[in-house]
């Protein structure tokens, strides 16, 4: 067997992330030679899944400013029997992804669950007396509501037809895009500021309705009501299991390992040399060792390695809080055959929490997810938060919305103790004004693919797929057959035979 110094590589592909790990799936059946690398000692990326300890060593190796917080108490499970997702998102059940793994076959090595009710938090006035409102998530829902006066419901009966009738909701888009949702909804179909917020929600717009443009929400309103009931009844998305995207980056990564690829954790380019008239580029690695390759693939703005790179903006503040309860008060049945939801949606909107005499200026957006997400221990829950703000504010409004959430949740106060709780920045690389991830990558230059930056949404962007197409057109001349794969034998490679 030849060293990887003395293999004359198709593909080095530099980091697990998912644009990566979808790029090597692409690829796996393709019998191209590919080394793939990753500077850390675990899969993901951005979008990798840590335990307790994997947390730990992160903070200390990639963001000093991150920030951990651990209880005394006996609740808290051993470190392994976390997997904690660094950037958790939803996929919306009419996403391409789905079909796409299908097509793939690695969706046998998957398991999905239902994300179920989305709530909204409303300001009770005094400290400690908010409360958590359902969103409805039909027209049915909408008419049950008894907290919606009959006016508003026929407001709200208005934008529900428009938005589902193609020819109106282009000519909105065309005239009114400009607009900010806010005036939008006031100007069109009469919907008060007080009602907006369930509708705002649903955007997981990182700005207020007055900043975000209708051209940026009425299309992700319509992703999420017509994703419902495509699955199931009741619901339109779901998450991975095991770790959210992570679990994505592993299978695959599998995949290419099982179809020949090498791979090497641990390890990056430490230099690159001028390609040669055989048209291989001369790639040299940490540990000195020199690989020659046709193509390279990497993406914009790798995680730094160093605290040095934390001088570096940063907009979006996260939170992975570790409760010693279920929360199941807000994981009601979805609907009649629905399956059991292990993720509900909790959004703050601007004016919900006050803070050192500052209002919330901008929402707060939880997912909650259940011990059957396989990411902590039975009777506990993991609420992911995630606010655009700097690093320190950012952090003070989570904690402040995490103490306000466990309060309005209606659990006793004893069963539902913060037993560990991660609060760190990460660099958001997409907004309402600016092109989705899709439009404007990947970069293609001299056989060197440059994926956009991880998004921060909260929701999976179909335009990483458009990216990983892109690349993967390039490398091998090929138009159509994109992650189109045929069974494979039964022991051919392992004994699942994917």
């Amino acid at each position: 067997m030849e060293s990887i110094g003395e293999t004359n590589f198709d593909l080095v592909i530099e980091g697990t992330g998912l644009a990566q790990s979808l790029l090597a799936l692409a690829l796996s059946r393709s019998d191209k030679k590919i080394l793939h690398l990753d500077q850390n000692s675990y899969y993901g990326g951005e979008e990798a899944a840590l335990s307790l300890q994997d947390a730990e060593e992160w903070v200390s190796k990639v963001d000093r400013d991150a920030r951990i917080v651990q209880s005394e108490s006996s609740k808290l499970g051993f470190s392994r029997a976390y997997s904690l997702a660094l950037a958790p998102q939803i996929i919306y059940s009419k996403s391409v992804l789905l079909p796409t793994l299908v097509s793939s076959k690695v969706y046998r090595q998957l398991d999905f669950l239902a994300v179920g009710a989305w709530w909204i938090y409303e300001d009770g006035g005094e400290e400690g007396s908010g409360s958590l409102k359902r969103i409805p998530g039909s027209r049915e829902d909408v008419f049950a509501d008894n907290t919606i006066d009959l006016r508003a419901k026929r407001s709200l009966m208005k934008f529900l037809k428009f938005i589902t009738d193609p020819e109106a909701f282009m000519q909105a888009i065309e005239t009114s895009g400009h607009t900010s949702l806010e005036d939008f909804l006031s100007q069109e179909f009469n919907i008060s500021l007080d009602l907006q917020p369930i509708l705002h929600a649903l955007t997981l717009s990182s700005m207020p309705a007055s900043q975000t443009k209708t051209s940026f929400a009425l299309p992700r309103i319509l992703r999420h009501l017509s994703s419902i009931g495509v699955f199931g009844p009741g619901f339109g998305a779901v998450i991975p299991k095991w770790g959210g995207l992570a679990e994505l980056t592993q299978v695959g990564c599998r995949a290419c390992a099982v179809g020949g690829g090498i791979y090497m954790l641990g390890q990056a380019i430490q230099s690159a040399g001028h390609t040669t008239s055989d048209e291989l580029a001369r790639l040299r690695l940490d540990n000195g060792e020199e690989v020659k390759t046709r193509w390279r693939a990497s993406q914009r703005g790798t995680p730094p390695t160093r605290s040095e790179d934390s001088t570096k903006e940063k907009v979006l503040t996260r939170s992975v809080t570790i409760v010693s309860s279920p929360l199941s008060t807000l994981l009601p049945p979805i609907a009649d055959g629905a399956p059991p939801s292990a993720c509900t949606m909790v959004v703050f909107p601007p004016g919900s929490l006050q803070h050192d005499g500052s209002k919330l200026n901008v929402p707060i957006y939880f997912m909650i997810h259940t011990s059957e997400t396989g990411e902590c221990p039975n009777g506990q829950s993991i609420l992911y938060g995630s606010i655009r703000a700097d690093d320190d504010e950012g952090k003070q409004w989570l904690e402040k919305a995490v103490h306000a959430l466990l309060n309005a949740s209606s659990e006793a106060e004893e069963d539902r103790e913060v037993l560990w709780s991660l609060l760190y920045s990460q660099e958001a690389s997409k907004t309402e004004d600016m092109p989705s991830q899709g439009d404007t990558g990947p970069e293609i230059t001299d056989r060197n693919v440059l994926f956009s930056k991880s998004s921060a949404d909260l929701a999976f962007d179909d335009s990483v797929l458009r990216e990983v197409r892109t690349a993967w057109q390039h490398i091998t001349g090929n138009d159509s057959g994109f992650m189109e794969f045929e069974d494979r034998e039964v022991g051919e490679y392992d004994e699942e035979g994917q």
